[in-house]
């Protein structure tokens, strides 16, 4: 994953989260959602938008 990829992820309420990388930790993904919101999300649970 590189940083200013678009992703998303489905949260624990079942919503799609859509949104860009904006920081790489060792273990946790940064991403700033299109509403605004930061979240910070394992790499796993992330999908690339194509």
């Amino acid at each position: 994953m590189v940083i200013l990829y678009r992703v998303y992820f489905i949260n624990n309420d079942g919503n799609r989260i859509v949104g860009t990388i904006v920081r790489l930790n060792q273990k946790t993904v940064i991403i700033k959602s299109d509403d605004g919101v930061r979240w910070r999300v394992s790499p796993y649970f992330l999908k690339i938008l194509q």
